[in-house]
């Protein structure tokens, strides 16, 4: 198609406009409802930028908010999960549809062992007892890199930074290692825990980092520098899951001793103990309220509590076996959780309801995560794909987060 959008010459346009009209007309190949949409957003893109002054288009810049996309070319969440079958499965977490199955995890100890989405959604990282990551096109499953995390031990989890420029690992050996997201390179090594580390997170405004041990304590750390700030001590027993509330100021962390301890995140004060669980505890997750907590057990249920006083809310069961991991989806309306009965369950988080399984792992599935963002529809994947051109053609550059789109100009000087 050929572009819609009329060539921005500088000296034609006293105004500074970079678009000096926009065309109606669109390829007849494009049905009703989807020429409405581009259409509708074209005339917004024109609008937009009909306001850009000449003095901003001599100097470059961009639109000082973005432009939100209709709500059919944004697509739904997805979740990822990892497996003992050494593959990645990509699901829509509205209906539980398969989307598609990323493989590459295929030498003998490269079992995938945690899984997780770039902030922006664009990237999953996956990573390996076998010391490795390997890195995916959310959108389309493309393989993008392979790295050595370069731990003498086998890795135990794995977490993105909220900014998605890091990537955390934590080993057998006993150290949590930070590296550069982009091309691996090693960043720092954190030393202090004096047993295998289980599990890491990142603190929401990404300046701290959480790890959990074998030791019985959960150490934080500094991100930017790796110092270790504070010790939590108080469990009975291997500490084998941490998080962070969403608003950075309360600890989770959960144990095989079956109990699940919240803790004051600046100065390491505990506050109080959730038990009721009658196995070890695998994992916990807070919802994106922070109102409740979820955690997961080697007695094959989900248990759901009041974050702030630690009260029972509801027991969700249905795995056959061992539940190894949970969490809320962005909006807190559903929870998933996996297990070693090879699935993945989905449960409405305010009732407790169960509301599809997600099956085709054929071995223990050992990490989910939801995308932080949704993806985009075929149709928003096709619209958007003109729409960028188009832009692209006039000298601009675009850029689709979430569901906003972006759009910048370079500098022309008069």
């Amino acid at each position: 198609m050929a572009s819609d959008f009329n060539k921005f010459e500088a000296s034609e346009q006293p105004s500074g406009n970079p678009f000096s009209a926009i065309s109606r007309s669109l390829s007849e190949s494009v049905n009703e409802g989807v020429a409405t949409r581009l259409s509708g957003m074209r005339t917004a893109i024109s609008e937009a930028l009909s306001t850009i002054t000449p003095s901003q288009w001599e100097k470059g810049g961009s639109l000082p908010r973005p432009i939100t996309l209709p709500s059919r070319w944004v697509g739904v969440h997805t979740i990822a999960s990892c497996s003992g079958d050494k593959t990645v499965r990509v699901w829509n977490a509205e209906d539980g549809t398969h989307l598609r199955t990323l493989k590459g995890h295929s030498d003998p100890d490269s079992l995938p062992v945690g899984i997780a989405f770039s902030s922006d959604g664009r990237t999953i990282v996956s990573g390996s007892e076998g010391q490795t990551v390997r890195l995916w096109n959310a959108q389309d499953g493309t393989h993008l890199r392979t790295w050595d995390l370069g731990h003498s031990n086998w890795v135990a989890g794995i977490a993105f930074s909220p900014d998605g420029r890091t990537i955390a690992s934590c080993s057998g050996d006993q150290t949590v290692g930070l590296w550069n997201a982009q091309d691996g390179t090693h960043l720092r090594t954190l030393e202090g825990h004096s047993d295998w580390v289980a599990g890491i997170a990142f603190s929401p405004d990404g300046r701290t980092i959480a790890s959990c041990s074998a030791d019985r304590t959960v150490r934080v750390w500094n991100a930017e520098d790796g110092r270790h700030l504070r010790t939590l001590g108080g469990h009975s027993n291997y500490v084998i899951g941490v998080a962070f509330s969403p608003d950075g100021r309360t600890i989770a962390s959960c144990s095989i001793d079956r109990t699940v301890r919240l803790w004051k995140a600046q100065e390491g004060t505990h506050l109080r103990t959730l038990k009721g669980h009658s196995d070890m505890v695998d994992c916990i997750a807070f919802s994106p309220d922070g109102r409740t907590i979820a955690s997961c057990s080697s007695d094959k249920t989900v248990r759901v509590w009041n974050a702030q006083d630690g009260t029972h809310l509801r027991t969700l069961e249905g795995h056959s076996k061992t539940v190894r991991g949970v969490a809320f989806s962005p909006d807190g309306r559903t929870i998933a959780s996996f297990s070693d009965d090879t699935t993945v369950r989905v449960w409405n988080a305010e009732d407790g309801r169960h509301l599809r399984t997600l099956e085709g792992h054929s071995g223990p599935v050992s990490g989910i995560a939801f995308s932080p963002t949704a993806s985009l529809s075929d149709e928003g994947k096709r619209s958007i794909g003109t729409l960028t051109t188009e832009l692209r053609d006039a000298g601009f550059t675009a850029e689709v987060r979430g569901d906003e789109l972006s759009v910048r100009w370079p500098a022309h000087p008069a």
